[in-house]
């Protein structure tokens, strides 16, 4: 235990040569405060590459929150390093519109990241083995495809999670042994996040049927990440699956190379060629909608097969399978404002089968149907599709 502050050395992170800095995302806690140290004193002989501290104060805990500031600030000056500091107004904090704090505060932080990993900084997050057990099962419940369910990996970058290999005990103890301090976060015991249910409630359950759980757990999540990258090599690269379409849709496939693979290859070659690209996984319970949907209805058909939360549509049209672009305020039909929008803009609205509002340009004339029709057009009359 006395030498977890050379477990870097066992790393070998060679890639840190190509960055002009490393920045540690700390909290205060135990984690990310335990990371500090460690980093410290491997880095504090290398004059020509620096090491800072960032910290976010969300402000929800009120003086707890500024609390947490003043800590990681004033261990930033006793160790002579920069700190940065991104601090949400009450401003913000009420004009949220996402209800799901974690998520704010996650989009929050990832903007601030995205700054600096475009500043050629390395961005060196606490998470340990306790954190990345807890990601298991959380994806587990959530339905994610198999490839996905390791979730955290050490290097990805521009992030580096040097810890995923260290459980939380032998952090807290390293830090007790080495005198050295943190904060507390009193939101870590409630219940209201899932996550806190996994830590205090699930996870020590699972750990009384077998001590050694979070270790089976995160070992089967490797070993599914490696079958399912055997799959995948197995089969022809996934961009050669697919197509370059010639309308909205950025990735298409052929409902065939579908039919001819097994049900969870298939989902995964939805999500990794379709969704990925685009920046958005697609969950089980939306690929199985999909996948049924696509296997009752003929090749020729067009239609929607899945709505994503994202705002885009897995699509069919003649015996392709696709993802469209983001739609621009999708809602439910309105009669009377899309009436008037199409005779204003000269629109179409195209309901699909969820009742998502498409609005595609048409020339003059366009016959919609009788209430539909642009008056004073020329005639000039064109059928319309679903997409």
């Amino acid at each position: 235990m006395n030498n977890l502050d050379t477990l870097l050395q066992t790393q070998n992170p060679d890639f840190l040569k190509e960055y002009k800095g490393l920045i540690v995302s700390c909290s205060g806690g135990l984690d990310s405060t335990a990371l500090f140290h460690i980093l410290y004193r491997r880095l504090k002989m290398k004059k020509n590459f620096p090491l800072a501290l960032l910290h976010f104060n969300f402000g929800l805990r009120s003086k707890e929150s500024d609390g947490d500031e003043n800590f990681v600030k004033k261990l930033a000056e006793y160790h002579n390093v920069p700190f940065f500091v991104r601090k949400v107004s009450a401003a913000e904090r009420e004009s949220r519109k996402e209800n799901n704090i974690q998520a704010w505060a996650r989009a929050i932080r990832l903007d601030q990241f995205k700054e600096f990993s475009q500043d050629s900084w390395v961005i060196a997050l606490g998470h340990q083995k306790d954190d990345l057990a807890e990601n298991v099962l959380l994806r587990l419940i959530r339905g994610v495809s198999p490839g996905s369910i390791l979730g955290m990996q050490e290097w990805h970058p521009p992030f580096w999670r040097p810890l995923l290999g260290i459980t939380r005990a032998k952090l807290a103890e390293w830090m007790y042994r080495q005198n050295l301090q943190h904060r507390r976060d009193s939101s870590n015991d409630k219940m209201d996040y899932s996550r806190n249910v996994i830590r205090n409630i699930v996870l020590p359950e699972l750990e009384k049927l077998n001590s050694s759980a979070k270790d089976h757990l995160i070992r089967c999540a490797h070993e599914t990440k490696e079958f399912v990258e055997f799959a995948r090599a197995s089969l022809p690269p996934v961009e050669k699956l697919m197509t370059e379409s010639r309308r909205e849709e950025t990735h298409v496939i052929d409902k065939k190379t579908l039919d001819f693979l097994p049900q969870s290859v298939a989902y995964d070659v939805l999500s990794c060629g379709i969704g990925r690209p685009e920046g958005e996984g697609i969950n089980h319970k939306i690929l199985e909608q999909a996948l049924g949907s696509l296997h009752r209805s003929s090749p020729k058909t067009s239609r929607i097969l899945a709505q994503l939360p994202s705002g885009r549509r897995l699509l069919q049209h003649n015996g392709k399978i696709s993802i469209s672009s983001v739609l621009r305020g999708a809602q439910k039909p309105r009669y009377k404002q899309h009436a008037a929008a199409v005779f204003q803009e000269e629109r179409a609205i195209i309901l699909g089968p969820s009742a998502i509002v498409d609005f595609f340009p048409v020339p003059s004339g366009t016959v919609l149907d009788q209430k539909f029709q642009v008056r004073n057009s020329k005639p000039d009359v064109r059928k319309l599709r679903d997409f």
